[in-house]
């Protein structure tokens, strides 16, 4: 394991061609434990999106602070994971997720509440999915965001575009 030979690194870059020396070969991240790096805080695939499992997201360590271009592929029922995630990541400032799962039918992901509750120092959100996963429930309940850019299947309501707004006087971004 890697962590306990570099115990104090902070910032992790995967590079493809470095690290894996095949665009195919981002599987292999599927068995990727990050959990002993406890001081990590920046987290990215560093050539845009690529695959990696639920388990590795899951096994960022709670110090991570941003998480960003890289895609992750996670096979479940119900997107509960994710919301998983943000429960356990409330030093997120900053993410870019490219959320996909295998299986399209199911419960959509609610994580916006969680997000709302658990990550009060996210200031920056990019969330794009293949399939509709991800429920624009409590959408409006974000704080403190200066960047959203979500690309999903469902589109915010008026409402949810006014409350946000409010919400969110400094915003800069929102797609």
């Amino acid at each position: 394991d890697i962590s306990h030979v570099c115990p104090n690194v902070e910032t992790l870059l995967l590079k493809r061609r470095v690290i894996l020396g095949r665009a195919s070969a981002l599987n292999l991240l599927a068995g990727l434990s990050l959990a002993g790096f406890s001081k990590l805080r920046v987290f990215s695939s560093g050539t845009g999106p690529g695959d990696v499992s639920a388990a590795t997201l899951l096994s960022l360590p709670p110090s991570i602070e941003v998480v960003s271009e890289w895609g992750v592929r996670m096979i479940s029922a119900n997107g509960e994971e994710l919301v998983d995630f943000f429960r356990t990541h409330k030093r997120l400032k900053r993410i870019v997720l490219y959320y996909h799962r295998d299986d399209a039918s199911g419960d959509a992901a609610v994580i916006f509440p969680t997000i709302a509750e658990e990550c009060p120092l996210l200031r920056s959100i990019k969330l794009c999915t293949v399939h509709g996963v991800f429920s624009m429930a409590g959408i409006e309940r974000l704080e403190h965001i200066k960047s959203l850019a979500i690309k999903l299947k469902d589109e915010l309501t008026s409402e949810q575009m006014i409350a946000i707004c409010i919400r969110n006087p400094r915003i800069r971004r929102l797609d």
